[in-house]
């Protein structure tokens, strides 16, 4: 859409930097910490973690309906609130193949019917 910040450049309208958050990344996306902007104890417990300017990270996946989200930071996995994730600034490194919230998934097929692809009334049939 126009006007809309590009998340594979991470600018905005006229070249404007725009600002892009953890919380925005898709699944497989590949980004470098900016800036850790969340306070207090959970601040220090996400610097602890290696929340730190300058790491690099993956988004493994989006939990639905604003559940948690798996980032991988080195060999670790992290689960974290929506919340929190909106106050980490991210750099894009690398966007992941899934670019929707469910993604294609091992099919490629994006999410299936179940029961091996079949539809209603494919399956079985009794005598």
């Amino acid at each position: 859409m126009a006007g809309e910040p590009s998340l594979t450049t991470g600018r905005g309208p006229a070249g404007m930097e725009s600002i892009v958050r953890l919380s925005d990344l898709y699944r497989f996306d590949r980004f470098r910490v900016k800036a850790v902007m969340v306070g207090r104890e959970t601040g220090r417990r996400l610097a602890d973690l290696g929340f730190t300017e300058g790491m690099e990270g993956q988004m493994i996946r989006c939990g639905i309906m604003g559940g948690p989200m798996q980032v991988r930071l080195g060999a670790y996995d992290l689960l974290m609130r929506r919340e929190e994730a909106a106050e980490v600034e991210v750099d894009l490194l690398e966007a992941g193949c899934a670019r929707g919230r469910f993604g294609a998934g091992r099919s490629g097929r994006g999410r299936g019917m179940g029961m091996g692809g079949r539809g209603p009334g494919r399956g079985r049939r009794s005598a």
